[in-house]
Formats: structure tokens, sequence, C-alpha cells
């Protein structure tokens, strides 16, 4: 987005008051602080090993010594008190205070920063504290390997905790949102550890429930890899959750092959996906019948796949997100070297930009064509002397006064000095003369020099313009996963109609709609100045270049503010200018936003609530190079929701009640064209007129 470019966003007319407390900064700190104190003490609770619970220290060592490392604190404090009763919950209450205490201390010391530091430091703490309360007990090779483990595990979950809650991993793109996931995953599991022994129903886990919840979501939106790979990892965090003496890893098997079954299955829908993980969930617990019956996770899966149910599907997508796959960093080299080159030359055409932007020649003084002109009209006047050296200021200040009518009248007269400088004046005629050339001369230059700032402007707007371009290939150049092979979970139901005006062979509205590999659609609407061919030649070319533009690769933004130059360049010479409405909306996400140049309303609705989207910039082509941006009004459409593009000859302020009643009574078993077919047969008018509908609906 440029510097001068406009943005308006829909957004509710009134925000609940606690909403604007919770995005203030301090808002989100509270928020955060209180994240933290819960989460601290949930992971105090996940206990390992028949009495081990390292993971709420690993967390008050990864969260640091501010506010944060504080809630962290009094969580895990909490936790391990209720959770392990006064002996075992003070010595990790102990523990915890004094990671905190050497976090505080060292906050500050560059060792502090490395990220093995605060690790090291959890586990030297627990062993200290653990070496006195186990030595009471006394030592076993089975408590001593528990104790060994225990440390380690203290401080491999700090070091994860860290980078899943921002810490930036070492290592190139890739590796670091790999590092990242695995991170938050191993947080999440280890949180379901302490769930696991919260009863829904006798013997049906809330954490176990949560967990399946989990593998299903994770598999249907990442495939059999991710649904394997997080199935292992949750069915571990619950094995051990669950862990005596000679049990059967269960849930690793469990979870595993469900997540492979249910990713299997994830193409044909939720349904299947679900039956697939429920099937072989029950396939695993009949495996192990004879060893221990598992009943109870039959129930679990069932909850868990009612839930599935139940999620939303913008979870979902995000979840798609997650999961999506990284190129290998082998096979990106030349990307990376291809998008440095892009980058540097972006750079280039930014400095050109802004060098030209700010070299604006200094203005000419008004005040001095009087001088000049008693250079010409004065030299041997008896006055010359008293006027331009003894009386200098009163001169000027006469002079001063006549100049605003001269300007604004593009010559002089003899009445526009006051009358103490016209009576004394013995030369008035020649001097008005001589001050009439150097005012015709002044409105000349001044003249070029406007059209010299124009031409100049305008170059620095297609620099400018080159570089967005750039940018947007530089971000394509960058090595990023491959494109996924899943569908947009949303998909659009478009029509269009249009109607020339009476008497003409062309139709001077022009529309495309189109959607690219990335599954983001664009619909095109543009009005040419005028009716017939030329307007018709106007909003094709206007229509043919932009959708060019964006098929590319190029960003709205400088596919558009490329093609608002082009046209005002077009327009000195060749006249003629468009209105441009677009239309961008990705069927991933359902984030939208509507482009205008000079275009007609639009209506937008969402729910039952009907918005005009409507702006203030010229037509391409009709506005200075300074005001070339579009108006631009982003929001987000889900299921249901439709936009409605008109051009001037449909839209009409007194039509426009009529226009947001029937946008809101719509229902999509009406076909989107017969919509905007009966909305121009009630227009009327005899101008061109073009409605295109947009209609968002589930896949």
């Amino acid at each position: 987005m440029t510097i001068n470019q406009k943005a308006k966003r829909i957004e509710p007319r009134e925000l609940p008051r606690l909403q604007e407390r919770i995005k203030s900064p301090l808002g989100q700190q509270l928020v955060d602080a209180l994240c933290r104190l819960l989460l601290g003490a949930v992971l105090s609770a996940a206990e390992i090993f028949q009495g081990c619970t390292p993971f709420g220290l690993a967390f008050v060592a990864a969260s640091g010594s501010g506010l944060e490392g504080f809630s962290a604190l009094v969580g895990a404090v909490l936790g391990a008190m209720l959770h392990g009763g006064f002996a075992d919950g003070l010595r990790y209450a102990a523990a915890a205070v004094l990671i905190f205490s050497v976090s505080f201390a060292f906050y500050d010391v560059k060792l502090f920063s490395r990220s093995w530091f605060m690790p090291v430091v959890g586990m030297l703490m627990n062993g200290v504290t653990g070496l006195v309360y186990r030595s009471a007990a006394g030592w076993t090779s089975q408590r001593f390997i528990f104790f060994i483990t225990e440390l380690f595990f203290t401080g491999a979950a700090a070091y994860y905790y860290r980078i899943a809650f921002g810490e930036s991993p070492t290592g190139r793109g890739a590796e670091r949102q790999l590092r990242q996931r695995i991170s938050l995953l191993l947080l999440v599991a280890t949180a379901l550890i302490a769930l696991a022994g919260v009863s829904v129903h006798r013997d049906v886990s809330l954490g176990r429930t949560v967990a399946a919840l989990l593998v299903m979501t994770a598999a249907f939106a990442g495939g059999f890899g991710a649904g394997g790979c997080v199935g292992l990892v949750l069915g571990l965090a619950m094995d051990f959750a669950a862990a005596t003496s000679g049990a059967v890893p269960f849930y690793s098997m469990s979870f595993g092959l469900a997540g492979l079954m249910c990713g299997l299955l994830k193409d044909y829908g939720k349904g299947a996906a679900a039956l697939g993980y429920l099937v072989s969930n029950g396939v695993a617990v009949l495996w192990v019948w004879s060893a221990e019956m598992k009943i109870s996770a039959l129930y679990e899966v069932l909850l868990a796949a009612i839930a599935f149910f139940l999620v939303p599907k913008s979870l979902l997508v995000i979840a798609q997100e997650l999961f999506r796959r990284t190129q290998p960093e082998a096979d990106s080299r030349s990307g990376q070297q291809v998008q440095g080159r892009l980058e540097g030359t972006s750079q280039v055409f930014r400095s050109l930009h802004q060098m030209l932007k700010t070299a604006v020649d200094k203005p000419e003084r008004s005040e001095r064509i009087f001088e000049r002109a008693a250079e010409a009209a004065c030299p041997g006047c008896a006055l010359q002397q008293h006027c331009w050296q003894e009386s200098y200021e009163t001169t000027r200040n006469a002079c001063t006064d006549a100049l605003p009518a001269m300007l604004h009248r593009g010559e002089g007269a003899a009445a526009d000095f006051p009358l103490y400088f016209s009576s004394r004046c013995i030369r008035m005629p020649a001097f008005l003369e001589a001050v009439n050339r150097e005012l015709t001369a002044l409105l000349y230059r001044r003249q070029y020099e406007k059209r010299l700032q124009d031409s100049r402007s305008m170059l620095a707007q297609q620099y400018e313009g080159m570089s967005v371009i750039l940018e947007d290939l530089a971000a394509q150049a960058e090595p990023q996963r491959p494109k996924s092979r899943s569908v947009p979970p949303l998909m659009a139901l478009t029509g269009a109609a249009s109607r020339k005006r009476s008497g003409e062979q062309h139709c001077g509205d022009a529309g495309s709609c189109f959607k690219t590999a990335e599954g983001v659609l664009y619909v095109l609407l543009c009005d040419g100045m005028g009716c017939g061919t030329a307007a018709h030649q106007d909003s094709g070319m206007a229509v043919e270049l932009l959708a060019r533009f964006l098929q590319s690769g190029i960003g709205p933004e400088g596919a558009l503010q490329t093609l608002a130059t082009a046209l005002s360049l077009r327009a000195e010479t060749a006249g003629g200018f468009t209105t441009i409405d677009l239309l961008e909306v990705n069927l991933f996400t359902g984030k939208a936003a509507i482009y205008k140049y000079g275009a007609a309303s639009s209506y937008l609705r969402r729910n039952t609530r009907v918005m005009a989207v409507t702006g203030e910039s010229l037509p391409a082509g009709a506005g200075s190079v300074q005001t070339s941006s579009p108006d631009t009004t982003r929001f987000t459409l889900g299921i249901g929701d439709c936009v409605l593009l008109l051009s001037d000859g449909v839209a009409d302020e007194q039509r426009e009640e009529q226009l947001r009643e029937a946008l809101r009574r719509y229902k999509p078993t009406t076909e989107p064209k017969d919509f905007v077919s009966a909305l121009l047969a009630r227009s009327g008018g005899e101008d061109d007129a073009t409605a295109l509908l947009v209609y968002i609906a589930e896949r």
C-alpha cells in the first residue's frame, strides 16, 4: 500500500468498551498475563513418571522476568500447591521461585539472551531442590532414571516453550516455521497431560477427548502426514499421563493410526474423515482388548467426533495454513537470489520516486516583476534614487498592494496602485507597460513550471508503481510452501447483466470475473466516459490491462496505480477516462476489498445488514497524478454474504432504498444473473447500465 493511499474499513458503528480496553496495550498485557497464569497452573499439574511435574518449572523458565514471568510464576506455584499437596508442592514452588529470581537478576546480562541459558537454569534449580527432596526418601535405580529424565524434560520443554511464544528460532525461513509449529504442538501436548486427569464422566477424560479432536482437525486440515504426526505426539502425551508399570502404549498407537486414516479420507468430507477415525480407534481398542480394556476411548472419540462437526470453517482455514508444507531449502536458493535482486531493484525505483517527489523547484517571487520593470523604465528618471533607494519600503509596499489585482486579472492598471504612488510617478505609463511585459512572462513561466512539475510527478508516480510491482514479484519469488492442493472452503456464485444505451452499437461498460490459482476471486467493472464505441474501447482496455496485471501475480495496489498513471498520460493526448470497480475476495479466508476510481456506489450485505461502499476519488485518467490512488474498503465475507457492483446507469440516489431492500431479500434460490437482470429491468433510463452480483456460499 502506498503512502498516499486512502484506506477505509467497514467497522461496526459502536464498539463495546470492553473490546476497546482489551485492544489497548495495557489490556493486551493483562490478558497475556492472565493466560500465562492459567497456563502455568495447568502445566504444573501435568504429571509423568509417578509424581514428576517438570512442565510448570519449564514454563516459568521460558516466560522471562517481566510481568509475563511473574504471572507464570504465580500460576506455577498455585498449580503445584493445589495438585501436589504441601510437601511435593513446596518443592516445586521453591524451584519456580529460584528460576524466576535468576531470570530477574540476569535479565540485562548478555548471557540471558542465549537460547540455552534459561533452560539450563530450569534444569539446575529443579535438580537442586529435587536432590534435597528425593535424598530424604532414598534412591533406587528407577528413581534415579526418573529424576534424570525429569531434568531433561525441564530443559527441553523450556527451550521449546520459548520458541512457541515467539522467540525467533535459528535457521532459515522453512526451518524456523517448522520449529515454531513443533514447539506449539509440544506445548499443547504437555498441557493436555494435565487435562487427561480431568474426568467428564467416570473414565471419560477431558484431555483425551480434546486430544482426539485436535488429531481429527489436524488430519482434516493437513492430510494423513499431519494427522499421523500430531496423533503420535498427542498419543505419547496421553500415554505419559496414564503410564503405569508395564502399560501398553495404547494411545500412541490409537491416535497415530486414527490420524493417518482420517487424513486419507479428508477429501471425502467431514463425515468420512470422522468415520475413519472412529473405525480406526475401534480397531485399536479390539487390538489391546485382552491386555487392557479401553472402552472409555470409544466414548472419548465419539464426543470428539461430535465436537469436530461443530468446528467452524474459519478455524479449519487457520489449521490448513498451519499445516501447509514448506519447500526444501535446497530447492529455494535460486528463488532467494531472484528475490534479492527484485527487492534491490524495487528499492532503486523507490529511491528515484522519493528523489523526484522531493525535487520541487523554488517558486519565483512575484515581486521581482516590479524590480525588473524598474530596471527597464526608470533609468534617467529624476525620482529613481528617491523611489528605489531612499523610499524603497514605501515603493515596495505600493507594488505589493497592487499585485493581487494584477495576478487575478492577468494585467496591471494604474488604478491598482495606491494614489500616493501613481500620482508621484512621472513615468507611470512606461513603468506600467514594463510591469505588464514582466507579468506576462511570469505567468508563462509559471505555466511551464506547472507542466514540468506535473510531468516530474507523473514520472515519480511511475517509479513508485514499478517499485510496488517489483515488491509483489519479490514476495512471490521468496522461497515458500508449494501451493496447497486443498480446495478453498468458500465458493462464489456470480451473475452479470448489462444494457447499452438506446441507439448505440456498444455498451460503454465492461467487466470481467476470474479466479487465480491461489484461490483469490477478482471481479472488475469499468465505465468509460460517455457512451458508445469510444466509451466501450476505454472501459474494455482498462479491464483487459487490469486483468493481465492481476493474473500475472501483481497485487491490486500496484496494478491499479500503474494503470491509473498510464491512463493519465493517455488522457493528455487522446482524452477519455474510465471508472474502475475492483472486488477482491480470498476464498480461503473470506478477506475482501473493494477498490474504486470514481465508481458508483456498491452494496455489501453481511447477514441481514446492507451497507453502501462509496469513494471520493476521480475516475482513472481524470484526476491529477497526486490523487491517483483508489479508495479502498476492506472487510470479511462469510457464507451467505454478497456484494453488488453497479455502474452509474443503475445506481441512483432516488432508488437506493429499493436496491438495499432487493439485496437484503436476495436468496440463493434465485440465480444471480436473474437477480441482476431484474434490477436492470426495473432501473429504466437510457444510459449504459451494468450490474454484477457475487454471492458467497459454502463449497
